[in-house]
């Protein structure tokens, strides 16, 4: 499942735990997307505490990709996950995060995320 949330006018955190789903990620997206319309930087916080499909996530991103608006607007992206999911992202972000800085921190650095998301 995923929760998201706005922290701030151009911050968003979503929270992963569990099964994720095409039409989680349809939701999430169009949280994203209804933001990015508002907005001209968006910092996104992401919370990855168990992620039982990553298949679905890598699946879904091969099947629909980031749109090149979104990479323009995503300025920053933070993600607080174990190493697994931060391999995953690593390798993705070659083919689709591109031109987006990505921070990494473990999950009991969450303190320290919500700082860096904000710098």
């Amino acid at each position: 499942m995923i929760s998201a949330n706005k922290l701030e006018n151009n911050i968003l955190q979503y929270t992963i735990d569990g099964e994720v789903n095409d039409n989680d990620i349809d939701v999430f997206n169009t949280i994203l997307r209804a933001m990015s319309s508002k907005q001209k930087s968006i910092l996104l916080i992401g919370e990855i505490r168990n992620m039982t499909n990553i298949d679905a996530i890598k699946n879904y991103l091969r099947n629909n990709g980031v749109s090149k608006a979104m990479t323009k607007k995503l300025k920053k992206y933070v993600l607080i996950c174990d190493a697994e999911v931060q391999e995953f992202f690593r390798s993705m972000n070659t083919l689709y995060f591109k031109n987006i800085q990505i921070e990494f921190f473990r999950l009991d650095q969450r303190e320290l995320a919500l700082a860096a998301v904000r710098t």
